[in-house]
């Protein structure tokens, strides 16, 4: 390693995602990749969405030493606009490389280095691939041999060097933590600041729509339970956090790993809260009452459950394994224990019709009525993604998929971007987001303005009246929809 090799990682703003809490999530994919390389490179992280002066900061950065490579993360959509934004302020100061990692690189690496913005692209997950293709970097001798790196060779030709091989969690550092003040990640929920933690990676289900069957190849991988505790422990004791968000993919999804990490939570003795994005509704079906308690006496106050829609067609579309009935047995089970549950549902998919949506409304209704701590999300836009077994037939639908990074950049979650619906059906996805956004309580959750949290108490039972008799007109609520969504909807 040359004495002033140094390596510069970006992490984009992800648009109105980024106002959902009262701060944003720590940047995991970087923080990861970087374990494996700060030891031995100078590594600086630089987050625009904490950074107000960010492009000063780069430019330091950039004049202090010798750049061996500038490196930014993306997923598909709105963040790639600001990846692209934060590339050209480096270009403005450094000829180093630009390597591109994330989702979309991952799925789309011939039309990433297809835009002369970008000079390699490290696929899939990054703390073996980024580090090794550093070494090489520094040492002279190019991409080339860096499996999981796609690159562009002397002729200007894209080439794919192999896959690499998924690799154990447990053989993987912990995240690089040091590189970031943690107190700026920790966004409120209820009482506590929590920190967004990674414990397992993947899922073995085939849910059409999801990057998993592309990117991690349905595989499913976990921290040991006494690995997982530990570094939640360790963070308590060591750094002060005492809350955290598993963002894993399906974190129950090994049932008995999952109640084993709890009873060392609660052997432990700490006070310690956590919250759960990754529960499907069948695995929900299988905890009994005396395993829901212990996963609320190791801290557990909510869980994030992909409900999708409350229609059994669209379910059959999306290659779900359990019903509606299983969405209301799962919610009548959860309702009997103090934890919140986040159902999202979403739309838009190629063969769902008006009536298949109206469905998903009046699941709505029904599963926060009879659980008071049930949450939904409005409902989302379905979001093409390459890879994935919607994909194709939403192509062959009349959906016209980007091709370009300028184009991706424009497509937001909350804007309905799939052409094939009928023109009511749009109109209902659009005008429906704001109403089904405030179905529930769950502003009382977050640190939000009390006036909001007042006018949203106020206009419950109106969006509950809309939703349930599809009263769907007005622009102004439809923009005050997509407002509030972007700025206070989990």
């Amino acid at each position: 390693m040359t004495p002033a090799a140094q390596v510069v990682l970006l992490q984009p703003a992800l648009g109105d995602m980024d106002q959902v809490r009262s701060a944003p999530h720590a940047p995991l994919g970087l923080l990861s990749a970087a374990a494996g390389v700060a030891p031995e490179f100078a590594t600086v992280l630089i987050d625009e969405r904490v950074d107000p002066n960010w492009r000063q900061t780069l430019a330091d950065a950039l004049g202090a030493g010798t750049p061996l490579c500038v490196a930014v993360t993306s997923m598909s959509g709105a963040q790639i606009a600001g990846a692209l934004r934060m590339t050209a302020a480096a270009r403005q100061h450094t000829d180093a490389p630009i390597v591109w990692g994330g989702l979309h690189a991952t799925l789309l690496p011939e039309q990433v280095l297809a835009d002369p913005r970008a000079d390699l692209v490290v696929r899939g997950e990054g703390e073996v691939t980024f580090a090794e293709l550093l070494r090489a970097l520094d040492s002279g001798h190019g991409p080339a041999g860096v499996d999981g790196v796609s690159h562009r060779d002397p002729q200007g030709a894209i080439r794919h060097n192999p896959d690499r091989a998924l690799s154990r969690l447990a053989s993987l550092p912990e995240p690089a933590w040091d590189l970031v003040d943690l107190e700026r990640y920790r966004p409120a929920f209820l009482d506590r600041r929590s920190l967004n933690v990674e414990l397992s990676r993947g899922c073995t289900r085939a849910c059409a729509y999801c990057y998993n069957q592309a990117a991690r190849h349905r595989r499913f991988r976990a921290l040991p339970a006494r690995q997982a505790a530990d570094r939640l422990l360790r963070l308590h004791d060591e750094r002060g956090i005492d809350a955290f968000y598993v963002i894993d993919d399906n974190q129950f999804l090994d049932r008995a790993r999952a109640l084993t990490v709890a009873r060392h939570l609660v052997a432990a003795g700490r006070d310690l809260r956590w919250q759960s994005q990754g529960l499907d509704i069948r695995t929900a079906l299988t905890l009994t009452d005396a395993e829901l308690d212990l996963l609320v006496r190791s801290g557990l106050e909510r869980v994030a459950v992909g409900a999708d829609s409350g229609s059994a067609r669209v379910l059959e579309l999306l290659n779900k394994d359990y019903t509606v009935d299983d969405i209301r047995a799962a919610n009548h089970r959860l309702a009997r224990h103090p934890i919140v549950v986040y159902y999202s549902f979403l739309s838009g998919v190629p063969g769902e019709s008006e009536a298949d949506l109206a469905q998903s409304f009046d699941l709505m209704l029904e599963l926060t009525a009879a659980n008071p701590r049930a949450r939904t999300s409005p409902v989302y836009n379905y979001f093409p993604l390459p890879g994935t077994a919607l994909w194709e037939r939403a192509v062959a639908a009349g959906y016209v998929p980007p091709r370009s990074l300028d184009a991706w950049a424009d497509i937001d979650y909350a804007t309905v971007n799939v052409s094939y619906l009928s023109p009511r059906h749009r109109d209902w996805l659009r005008r429906g987001y704001f109403p089904t956004l405030l179905l529930d309580r769950k502003f009382h959750e977050y640190r939000v303005p009390r006036l909001l949290r007042w006018a949203a108490d106020l206009y419950r039972p109106v969006a509950r009246f809309r939703v349930r008799h599809r009263l769907f007109r007005g622009q102004l609520a439809a923009a005050a929809g997509r407002w509030l969504g972007g700025r206070w909807a989990l």
